[in-house]
């Protein structure tokens, strides 16, 4: 399946994504072309080997939207199929409207709130700030919008999914 992916600073890349149904999966990007085995651990947790190193995932989905950690790391991504990418794009363009959450891609703990309720912020600012696993991960809006809500504040514990700004 064809995948249109867009990361928190709008790059897009076309990912063609195959699995041979015992957990061996072949990703192609332009010309890159990486395989992967894939075990699910449990609810949004997979163990994935990439070129002989071992990495644990954690995966939170909301709607067209992943969050992605390890190893410390996160990443966010928007994942629309590419057949839905393309018949979107012949749609008439509108603005996202709506309420929009912004989780807690994992366990950990609040370092800091850059946002109140009632400031405006824009698409990729940086909202919270969360610690996990020793390194401090900074949170982005989703969309532009106006802070509705604001769930947590600075050293509250987090669980993975947790609301921590909700943007209307």
């Amino acid at each position: 399946m064809r995948y249109l992916i867009e990361d928190a600073a709008g790059a897009r890349q076309e990912v063609d994504v195959r699995e041979d149904g015992a957990g061996r999966w072949e990703l192609r990007a332009g010309e890159r072309r990486v395989v992967l085995d894939a075990a699910r651990l449990g609810p949004g947790l997979y163990s994935v080997l990439l070129e002989g190193r071992s990495y644990d995932l954690e995966v939170h989905l909301d709607g067209d939207r992943a969050t992605v950690a390890a190893r410390g790391r996160v990443l966010e991504l928007r994942v629309v199929d590419a057949r839905r990418a393309a018949a979107l794009a012949h749609a008439a363009p509108r603005a996202e409207t709506g309420p929009a959450l912004v989780r807690s891609p994992m366990p950990g703990r609040v370092v800091r709130v850059a946002c109140a309720v009632g400031d405006h912020v824009t698409r990729g600012a940086g909202v919270v700030v969360v610690e996990a696993m020793k390194m401090e991960n900074e949170l982005r809006a989703p969309r532009d919008g106006t802070v509705a809500a604001v769930h947590v504040k600075p050293g509250d514990p987090v669980e993975s999914g947790a609301k921590l700004v909700e943007l209307a």
